[in-house]
Order: C-alpha cells, then structure tokens, then sequence
C-alpha cells in the first residue's frame, strides 16, 4: 500500500445533469483529488499499517465527543467547478468545524503512533494538504476573507493529542487549490472526450455479422430488458449461439447511454477471458472503441515473483508513485489492455504491472476479470464496491461454477502444522508471540483429545470459539510487531499466517446458521474450517452493487436451484434456448445396464472399457472419455490398453499446470490420421469451456452422473438443505453431477458443420431429477448388447 495516501479511489460520472446546462457531473472526493495529484514514492505492499481502521474511527469519534458543544462533526462540504463540457463536483467529509467567537476553524484529526514532539519537525504535507482544501471550499463557500485551520494529532498508544493551528487567507488558499485543480481538470477533460468519443461509436455500432444465429437475438433482447429494467436474468444457453457477443453488446449499449458506469465480465476459467476478449475484438472491428481490461492474477503477471513488494526489493516497486501517471496517460492512447499489453507497459515504464492494471480499472469500461475480484471479501475490488454506486453492471459466465467457489471464497480453514511451524521459527526470538502460539497449538490438542484419536472428520454448528479467543490474541501480539517493519528472516512466514488468521476470525464473525465448523483430525494434524454450506446471503449481498447482473451458462437447469443457491431476488428472470445446430447432427447413445456406483466398479470395468473400445472402432478420431473420479479413470484406462494396446492415448493427471493443460489440448488436431482417446475427469479442466472444433472431437463417452463424492460437507448441504426445502441430496449431489454431465457432452458440438457422438453410461441417467434435466432437443437412443451400439453407431455415421 502506498505509504503516503491509498490509491483506492473511484471518479464517477453521474447520471444526474444540471437542469441549467444539461452538463454532465463528475464526482471526485477532496481525498481522492489529492491522491490524484499529489502521490509520490515506493509501492510497498511489505510495510505492516501501525493503525486499524477501526482504531482509527474510534480515535476520532474519541476526541470528537471531547470537543465543547459548538464543535460539528463529520461536516459535509462541497465546490462545483463548471468547465465547458461538465461540472467537476468535489466532495469532502471534514472531521471537525468549529464556529465560536467570530472564529471559523476546520479541524482534521490524523491518529498516529509517531512521538507527537516529532511531528512540527517532520510535517505531512498531505495532511495540510487535506485540511487546505476543506477550507477552501469552506470559505468560497461562505465569501470568508480568511479561516484558520487545525491538524489535531492523537498518539493511541499514549492517549496524547497534540494540535497544529494556522491562519489561512482565500488567496493563499486559492493558489494552493487552483494548481491542483488545473491538473486534475486536465485529465477529466482527457476522459470527457474519450467518453463522447465511446459513446458515439456504440450508438453508430451494428450487429458485427450479417445474419443472426439462431436465439441471438432472443438473448440480446432480453438482455437489453433486464439492464433496462434493473433486474437479474439468467440466460441458460449452449455453446455455438454466440451468447457472449450477445449479452456484451446490449450491456455496452446501456454503457454508451451513460445509463452505467463499468461493465464487469465476470469469468472462472482463462478460456471464458479469451472469449471476451475475441467478442470486444470482433466488435471494434466493426468500429467499437471500449477501453477493456483484463484482469491477471498478481502470481501470473509478476515479473518479480522471488522479491518482495517494496522500493528495496523490486525496481518496479521503487518509486512506482512517481511514474504512475506518466504510465496511465500513455496507456490512455491504448484501449485493449490485454495481459501481453499490460505486461508491455509495465516495463517500458518500470511500473508494477498488476498494481498498475488495478490502476487502470478506474479509468476502463469493461473489466474482465475471476469471479473473486467481485465476491471473494479478501479480495474483492475495494475501489469500486466499499461505496454506494451500483451503476455497474456484472456478466457471470458459466454461473454454474460460482456456487461452488462461493463456499470456497467464504470459509476459511486453518490447521495446526502452520502455528507449530512458525513456532519453531520464533522460538528464543519474539517470546510474546513464541508463548500465544503455544496456547494455539495447546487449544487444537484439547480439541483432538476432545474428539478422540484416530482420523475423522466432525462437524458441528457452533463457531470454534475456544480457538477464536486464542486467534485474537495473536492477531494482536503479531500486529504489534509486524507495525515494527523490522526485517526478519521469518517476517514473511509470519505475514501469511498473520492474513490467515485475519481471514478466519472475519469469516467467524459472518457464522450463522448457514455455516458449520468441520474438524479433520488425523494423527499428526487438526485442521478447523468454517464452512460456508450456503453462500446465498453473501452474494445477494453483492449482486446488489449492481445495477443488473445477468448469469449465463450451458446448464442452468434446475430454474429454482439456480435462483436460490445464487442468491437472487424475487423479480430475476430465466430463458431458455435449445442448440441452434441441427439435432441431426449430434448422436445420443444411451447404456443405461452398466452400473458406476462405487461398489459395483471393479465388475463393470471390463464391460466398459470395451464399450469404449466398441466405440472408437466405428470411426477414427479424437475422443474424450470422462469418469467420476481418477482413480476409476486409471482402472479403466489399464482394462483400456489390454484390449486395444495400439490406439493413442492421453490421460489427464491431478494438478496439471496450465502448459501441461495446453499441451493436452493441442493432441487433438485435425490432422490425426490415427485415433486418440483421451482420458479425463468430469468437472475438470477439459470437460468444460473448451473449443474443440470440427474434427478435433469425434464423440465423448461420459461415465457415470458426476456425484460428488460423499464428504462430511456435502452430507452438511444435504442435511442443510433437506431443512430448509426437502431436497436436500438433489442440491448436494444430483444437481451438481449432472451439470458436469452436460458440460461434458457440450464439448461435442461446437459449431453448425460438427457432427459427434455422445455415449452416456450409467443406470440412473434416465431416471429423475436427471431425464428432466437433460436438454429436450437431445434424440436419445438406448442400447444394451454391443451388436445393439454396433447398429446405432453404423445409422449415425452413414455406414
């Protein structure tokens, strides 16, 4: 964080126009003016802050509450500049005002940790700087001749205050303010012009293709309506109408409306940012300019990862302040901020490429970005959705993962290897903090002893709160001495852990009752974990910094599922499109005799890997076949090789990297004169969001309905959910597994000239609640005996 002043901030246009010039408003606080202009120094992201926010606010209200009756607190204040275009509006909350005995005085409480003889010594000149402009705005305000204002200084460690006082007259805080203003101004009227020369293009922009697929414009209009009308829809449809096209261009006409402020793409996988990109692409050909955004995470853009964050270790840390607006006005010329383009600037600017694309959000039009950077409360955009601006507007693709990295991004777990491991580290070094680990590691013993020896998983519906207690100790004891910003060898280990256990004690203070505490013991470990079973109440908590928020996807089914577990309101709406290829095309073979339940696996292996065998004999190509699970992907695929040893194979394996993901992917070609049949998991990397297209995919053969595995978490959704609407195993396995399901078989078709098979084995996937979600447009066929596939397979492929 920047030493001097926080970056976070957000200039907005408003909506509003004065009725006397029908001009455009633009909102910017005193805070953020200065920020804009006055920032200077090091990145540093290493620096442990002295002060909590909390602290903070009841230092202020502290002294506030010691000020005699006249004192005002918390004074809002405006000034309105009227340029030729728009109407800068500034805004500021002083701490204080004070009117008594024909004196004015603004006061501006700064809380500190620093020794208050020190301060006159070393000024902040932030600190006048804030309190400078306050009283401009204070004095033009009221025709004041002169104002005096006030930095009050209140140490919270001593309890001591210390108060500098200085007589202002308006022309010297004139020519104070008026420079400031003069290079913000310049920069809004950069931005002024380059929204009427966005708006202009969206308003002349036309569908980029000649004709529309089938249900296109069905999506687009409705789409259109639901931003219109401030509500959240939920677009279910297959991949190949081309829905990301049409759900971005009725959401960047309301942009080019000024009736929003920022559209968010909001995406689980790379593959989902790559088809953003390519749809904004497609669109500025057509003479669209946006200025999108592409979000990365910090681990994958750093050109640094072995250095800390600061001016010591990273030269692009080092005086980043002092170059980033020079960056920012250069990167304005641009206006795709691809990872490669940021990446570009980064270094021809010597800037921190992730802190300047955080940089560049306040300035884009469409940010594309993980799911976590609007959910997920550690990391979440602070900058946009700590206000009260909810002219935003969020495009969730494949909505069906969000579920379930909502539960990941509200819990928390810790477990007990990581305060030992520290421990060692600390011991004869910092005793505090040596002697509240060891309460720590002597409060997750009682809890192991308490639910005896041996591995288990428990859970129960009441917080950890023995281990709470323990956990704000060290917060604490840790605060005191990270605030220090000693080097130490183990500084950093104790930062991590510190944020974690940050992490989990805020994740307690959300526990109600749609959370549990799950306790997995084994011999050598304890690890705690809240759960968040339903994370509903968190994302409608979000949903409503949104103006609209539309969620698509291939599988939105059930309705109702979706539209509780998501969190949405009463008024959401749901459409439905079938595939606009031609059902001809797509073969569903159904074996509904093979059973896949876990029992029965090591029986039905051979049958099965010889159903897959059968198969691929019928016609040479790239298959992928998915299982439930690794370990019956690896049974089969040994039965696999023993009957045919000669066709090509490829099995994913658990935690590929993302080359090794690529290079899986690039084995199936056009070009393949022999079979390759691939193995992998349902759910996993290659069972959805990728473009296999034309001959690159013959067929797929899905293995089983995708359950998830029986687990103490999922036996807590079910037992959740059973409570609150009776179905309680479709919410927490059947719905789950069959979505994977039919990502899977989505993989197939992929455009209007595919043709491919979809071999579904399982005894339930006929059955309800599975028949009534599969797509109604699917003609499936069922088969029992191999001659029976044999004759199917020889119909659908004209032989």
């Amino acid at each position: 964080m920047n030493p001097i002043l926080d970056t976070e901030f957000v200039p907005a246009y408003s909506k509003k126009e004065s009725h006397e010039t029908m001009k455009s408003i633009i909102n910017i606080s005193v805070r953020d003016l200065l920020d804009f202009c006055l920032r200077r120094g090091d990145l540093d992201l290493t620096t442990f802050g002295a002060i909590s926010t909390t602290e903070g606010i009841k230092a202020h209200q502290q002294i506030q509450n010691q000020r005699p009756e006249e004192y005002q607190s918390e004074v809002f204040i405006s000034h309105e500049i009227e340029t030729l275009e728009y109407i800068l509006q500034i805004t500021g909350r002083m701490d204080g005002l004070r009117i008594a005995d024909d004196q004015i005085i603004i006061d501006e409480i700064k809380t500190t940790k620093q020794d208050l003889t020190q301060i006159e010594l070393f000024e902040n000149p932030l600190h006048w700087a804030q309190v400078k402009c306050y009283a401009y705005m204070y004095a033009q305000k009221y025709n004041l001749g002169k104002i005096d204002v006030q930095l009050t200084y209140f140490n919270i460690d001593e309890g001591k205050i210390k108060e500098i006082k200085h007589e202002f007259t308006i022309d010297e805080l004139r020519a104070y303010f008026e420079p400031l203003i003069s290079t913000y101004i310049k920069w809004m009227d950069k931005i002024h012009e380059w929204t009427t020369i966005r708006n202009d293009s969206i308003n002349n922009l036309a569908f980029p293709f000649r004709d529309f697929r089938h249900g296109q414009e069905k999506i687009m209009s409705e789409v259109g309506y639901a931003i219109a009308d401030q509500i959240q829809l939920l677009v279910e449809a297959p991949t190949g109408i081309g829905k990301t096209l049409a759900i971005s261009l009725p959401a960047l006409q309301t942009l080019g409306r000024n009736e929003l402020f920022k559209i968010f793409y909001l995406t689980a996988r790379t593959t989902g940012r790559n088809a953003a990109e390519a749809a904004l692409n497609i669109l500025r050909e057509k003479g669209l300019r946006i200025k999108s955004l592409s979000l990365i995470a910090k681990d994958k853009i750093c050109p640094n990862p072995d250095r800390l964050c600061n001016g010591r270790d990273c030269k692009f840390a080092a005086g980043y302040y002092n170059r980033a607006n020079n960056a920012l006005q250069s990167a304005f010329e641009n206006d795709n901020f691809s990872h490669n383009a940021i990446t570009d600037l980064a270094i021809e600017y010597q800037v921190c490429p992730f802190e300047f694309s955080l940089e560049l959000s306040l300035w884009c039009d469409f940010i594309i970005c993980d799911y976590n950077y609007v959910f997920d409360p550690k990391v979440y955009l602070r900058r946009f959705f700590d206000d009260d601006v909810n002219d935003y507007c969020f495009l969730i693709d494949e909505a069906h993962n969000l579920i379930e990295r909502a539960r990941a991004m509200y819990s928390a777990e810790l477990n007990k290897k990581q305060f030992l491991e520290l421990r060692q580290l600390l011991k004869n070094k910092l005793p505090k903090l040596y002697r509240s680990l060891g309460k720590i590691n002597t409060t997750y013993l009682k809890i192991k002893k308490q639910y005896g020896s041996g591995a288990a998983t428990l859970a129960e519906n009441d917080p950890p709160s023995a281990l709470q207690s323990e956990l704000e100790k060290f917060s604490n004891h840790a605060e005191e001495w990270l605030a220090l910003n000693q080097p130490a060898d183990f500084r950093e280990v104790l930062l991590d852990l510190y944020f974690d256990v940050r992490g989990f004690l805020k994740t307690a203070e959300r526990f109600d009752s749609n959370y549990a505490t799950c306790y997995n013991i084994n011999d050598q470990n304890l690890s705690i974990k809240i759960f968040c079973v339903n994370p509903a109440y968190h994302l409608r908590s979000m949903l409503e910094h949104a103006r609209s928020s539309i969620f698509f996807s291939g599988t939105l089914k059930p309705t109702e599922y979706f539209l509780e577990a998501l969190g949405c309101d009463g008024s959401a709406r749901h459409i439905s499109l079938p595939s606009p290829f031609a059902s001809e095309n797509l073969g569903i073979l159904v074996t509904n005799r093979v059973s896949t339940f876990f029992r029965n696996r090591h029986h039905t292996k051979e049958i099965l890997a010889r159903t897959i065998v059968n198969l691929i004999k019928h016609r040479t190509g790239n298959y992928l076949v998915y299982f439930p699970s690794y370990e019956y992907l690896q049974m089969t695929f040994d039965c696999f090789k023993k009957q045919d040893p000669n066709t090509s194979t490829i099995i994913q394996t658990s935690n590929m990297t993302e080359q090794e993901r690529l290079q899986f992917i690039a084995q199936f070609s056009h070009e393949s004169k022999n079979s390759l049949v691939g193995f992998a998991v349902m759910g996993g990397a290659f069972s959805e969001s990728i473009d296999l297209i034309g001959d690159r995919l013959t067929g797929a053969v899905i293995v089983g309905v995708g359950l998830p595995p029986v687990s103490t978490e999922r036996e807590l959704i079910r037992e959740y959910f059973d409570s609150l609407n009776g179905n309680g195993y479709a919410y927490a396995y059947q719905y789950p597994g069959i979505i994977k399901v039919l990502q899977a078989a989505g993989r197939v078709i992929r455009s209007e000239n595919d043709r491919g098979i979809v071999l579904l084995i399982d005894t339930r996937i006929l059955t309800p609640p599975y028949d009534d979600i599969l797509p109604r447009e699917w003609d499936i066929k069922q088969f029992i005996r191999p001659d029976e596939l044999n004759v199917l397979l020889d119909e659908f492929w004209g032989i």
